[in-house]
């Protein structure tokens, strides 16, 4: 298989992360940034988006637990459905135009016995991974993610993984996986891959955003540096688990921090896989009846959180004229977030009675990745043109995340 190369084809001058990046996997090709989009069924962004400008790059994210690993290594049938499931995925017309990031998240966890948290796997659990990993339609491989590892087990794993991954295939492209760590457990993560001449990665944000994880974000900086002083190479840089914003927040517009993730030098992101964390009210009353004995006990129910009328409805809708995420309960919201062109979610889909409800709140989600994507396409000529600070600067709620623009833009890790 070919390798995966990337090339800066522009830095921004007024903001040195930013940059214009091609990245090249086999024969496809795209340009960054790029915003990506999530591919799974008929329902996915991938499919629902249909301006093939606006596409370029998918998320397929499964989550693959020791349980179905077992099923999928003791039971042949079990074995061709898993294998089907993936490969209609992967045969999709947009996985064959695009570049797909097959993305696992690992689990061996089990809640019901003395194990509550994901462990360091077994060579048999290894060698089940780098099966399932090396499927013959994949664009590379990932390693996969374990949440809750320490550093230093990840490490251990990924040896695992390297040391068994020929044994299924032979110089496949590859590109990194860099789980949300320390510095200290960073350094080993990124000098084992630099070893394995990998220059391309995905990061893990864990549901924080780059403006706010600035200091992880700086760990990356300073990898990417030092694979350009170093080994002369560009490295592709993707976030994952980049959360959009609190929908149950009272205020009317929320800054839209997810957007600024192209301007903290990450070529592309896509939509959150992690579950959104809880409002701080529902957190409290979370407390309370934990408390009084609300929860667990002989013979109670787990009770439901009871939320405003307008809580339980409200969401939130992305504004490309100056990145705000507003609620939607607001007044004349259709005036100040109007349709543009070649858009396939258009405002008032948000509001169709017709539509069921589980496609409707898919929808609400795509309506504002679309936007996404077509602001993504925009900061393309805003970096050519050496102007994406003054272009973000002109966002009324980008304000603040300029201070932290200002000070990336300013450090150096050579």
């Amino acid at each position: 298989m070919p390798s995966v190369k990337a090339v800066v084809e522009h830095p921004d001058e007024t903001l040195r992360r930013a940059r214009t990046l091609r990245l090249e996997v086999g024969s496809k090709t795209i340009r960054t940034p790029c915003r990506a989009l999530t591919l799974r069924d008929a329902s996915s962004e991938s499919r629902l988006i249909k301006h093939q400008t606006l596409h370029g790059l998918n998320e397929i994210y499964r989550t693959l637990s020791k349980t179905k690993l077992d099923e999928i290594d003791g039971d042949q049938n079990k074995a061709l459905e898993f294998g089907r499931s993936l490969k209609s995925v992967l045969n999709s017309q947009q996985a064959k135009d695009d570049i797909s990031l097959l993305i696992f998240s690992y689990e061996n966890k089990n809640k019901e016995t003395e194990r509550p948290k994901n462990v360091l796997p077994s060579d048999k659990e290894v060698q089940s991974i780098c099966n399932v990993v090396t499927h013959p339609l994949i664009d590379a491989i990932i390693p996969p993610r374990i949440g809750g590892l320490s550093g230093e087990a990840y490490l251990q794993f990924l040896k695992k993984f390297f040391a068994t991954l020929p044994s299924y295939e032979k110089n496949p492209p590859i590109i990194g996986f860099i789980p949300f760590l320390a510095s200290t457990d960073f350094d080993q993560i990124a000098n084992f891959y630099l070893e394995k001449g990998i220059y391309s990665f995905i990061a893990d944000f864990e549901n924080n955003n780059p403006v706010d994880a600035y200091l992880f974000a700086g760990q990356i900086h300073r990898l990417s540096d030092y694979i350009d002083k170093e080994y002369r190479e560009d490295a592709f840089l993707h976030a994952l688990n980049i959360p959009s914003t609190r929908t149950r927040q009272k205020v009317d517009v929320t800054p839209a921090k997810d957007i600024i993730t192209f301007a903290m030098g990450f070529d592309s992101y896509g939509t959150s896989h992690l579950p959104q964390k809880l409002p701080e009210k529902v957190i409290k009353q979370i407390m309370e009846r934990r408390a009084a004995g609300g929860f667990g006990g002989s013979g109670s129910s787990r009770p439901t959180i009871a939320l405003d009328a307008e809580d339980a409805e409200v969401f939130r809708l992305f504004n490309r004229s100056d990145y705000g995420y507003y609620r939607s309960s607001l007044a004349n919201l259709k005036s100040t977030i109007p349709d543009e062109e070649n858009i396939s979610i258009k405002f008032d889909h948000l509001f169709d009675d017709e539509i069921s409800e589980n496609k409707i709140k898919k929808l609400r989600r795509i309506f504002n990745v679309e936007r996404q994507a077509t602001e993504a396409n925009d900061l393309k000529l805003q970096i050519a043109s050496n102007s994406i600070m003054k272009h973000i600067g002109s966002k009324k709620f980008a304000r603040d995340s300029v201070r932290i623009l200002n000070k990336v833009n300013n450090q150096s890790y050579l």
